[in-house]
């Protein structure tokens, strides 16, 4: 974040007591969904800062989206990890992407999936010594557009749980 920047949550622990009262279900769709809602302006900002680098077939900004991340069972024993995470990132596996990958660089074994985002984020050597610098598309965006995304998710938590606790307990 920004240096100098204040986040003030009210109503946390409201928030927290109506999580509680939720189905574990619910409580999982609620915190998925508004995390997916408030990563929003990072993934715009992403795209905008993949279409100003020059060049290139336009896999990865067909690739990058919001992805939820399942929990593993060993991140949240050892508390190494959170619950809840959503990342904005290329989608190895997006099947056009790999498409407009294929038609664009004519190679003679064809790309298998968009495995090159970790390489424009941090840069890379290439085989003969040539230092390639990173980009930073994806943390400057990150740290651009924290505050935003936060202010989203304070605006949005409470919406999706009144929602689900209307639909949990119907009067």
């Amino acid at each position: 974040m920004p240096d100098g920047a204040t986040i003030d949550v009210k109503g946390l622990k409201e928030l927290e007591e109506k999580m509680l009262l939720l189905t574990t279900v619910a409580g999982e769709k609620v915190m998925r969904s508004t995390l997916i809602f408030a990563a929003k302006p990072i993934l715009q900002q992403v795209e905008a800062n993949i279409q100003a680098i020059p060049g290139g077939s336009g896999a990865l900004l067909k690739a990058t989206r919001r992805v939820y991340l399942k929990p593993t069972a060993t991140s949240t024993a050892t508390g190494g990890g959170s619950r809840f995470s959503v990342a904005v990132t290329p989608k190895k596996s997006d099947r056009t992407a790999i498409a407009l990958a294929n038609l664009f660089y004519h190679r003679k074994k064809p790309v298998r999936g968009v495995f090159w985002g970790h390489f424009v984020e941090w840069g890379f050597t290439t085989s003969g010594g040539k230092k390639v610098p990173g980009r930073g598309v994806f943390s400057r965006a990150a740290m651009s557009k924290a505050i935003e995304a936060i202010e989203l998710f304070s605006q949005r938590i409470r919406i999706s749980i009144d929602r689900a606790m209307r639909k949990q307990n119907p009067e």
